[in-house]
């Protein structure tokens, strides 16, 4: 558990147990780092349907996931 200047508790559940290796300090800023990650993994998941391939086989299931990549992409920096 780690405690900020503000007051506020943040509470990280890991399977690392070395806290000499790994200080609560350095998993929280990992973590910061990782949520832009995780975030754009969701929106390209739910705003690309990548689950939703119509495809048959895997090139045309590739051409779909790439065609759909850049148009997030366009729109991404269209917004």
């Amino acid at each position: 558990m780690l405690t900020f200047s503000s007051g506020e508790t943040e509470v990280l559940i890991i399977s690392l147990l070395d806290r000499e290796k790994f200080t609560l300090e350095a998993i929280s800023k990992a973590y910061v780092l990782r949520w832009n990650i995780e975030e754009c993994y969701k929106q390209l998941k739910i705003g690309a349907e990548l689950g939703n391939f119509s495809g048959i086989n895997l090139e045309t299931t590739l051409q779909e996931f790439w065609a759909n990549l850049v148009m997030c992409n366009i729109i991404a920096l269209h917004v």
